[in-house]
């Protein structure tokens, strides 16, 4: 069985999960990769996906998968959008001005995991031009193994910190205050020396 989710992340009910590996430099860019497991009870079929909400920086089409020995040999075609596909009864927050990585099954295979714990399908690399790190959402859709309903799967894991810029109102507002502090002590000072 493998540890999925230990670090960097929590994730909740069953289906495809992702685990973080690492964040490397890549040239001018960062390589963060995920081990993909699936698990218990879980078949992952054509149309299947995980999606990674709000990759800050991704680089379109810098997304690869390599399946691992004990999984068939299998694929993943990979979507960036700014609103990612989720699965029902998910509510991750997702960031519209923000990409999202959307890995969706492809394999004409489908693989089914009935042993217990979660096995490891493969492993997930994808680029960003941001190498800080924080945690982001996923959500993942695969098949209940015995009620051929949909397993989903969801939480936060690591991956390129949202930057954060302030809105150019609140920049305002916050030079604005720090003007008025400035005449207010001026203004006292001035009313102690007449004081004197």
């Amino acid at each position: 069985m493998f540890g999925f989710l230990t670090f960097g992340g929590t994730y909740a009910r069953a289906g495809v999960i992702l685990s973080y590996v690492s964040t490397t430099p890549q040239g001018s860019d960062f390589s963060y990769e995920y081990l993909v497991g699936l698990e218990n009870n879980t078949i992952i079929t054509v149309g299947n996906f995980v999606t990674l909400y709000d990759f800050d920086g991704v680089i379109i089409d810098s997304a690869t998968y390599t399946a691992s020995a004990a999984a068939p040999a299998s694929s993943f075609t990979f979507s960036y959008m700014p609103i990612g596909i989720t699965p029902p009864g998910e509510t991750p927050t997702d960031d519209a001005t923000l990409l999202n990585l959307v890995a969706t099954y492809n394999s004409s295979t489908s693989y089914s995991n009935r042993t217990g714990g979660t096995i490891m399908i493969g492993q997930l690399q994808v680029l960003s031009s941001v190498g800080s790190t924080g945690l982001i959402e996923f959500a993942s859709a695969a098949i209940d193994a015995d009620t051929g309903g949909i397993n989903n799967a969801s939480g936060q894991i690591t991956g390129p910190a949202v930057t954060a810029v302030p809105e150019p109102a609140t920049m305002t507002l916050t030079a604005l205050g720090a003007l008025s502090a400035l005449v207010r002590r001026r203004l006292r000072r001035q009313a102690q020396r007449d004081a004197v």
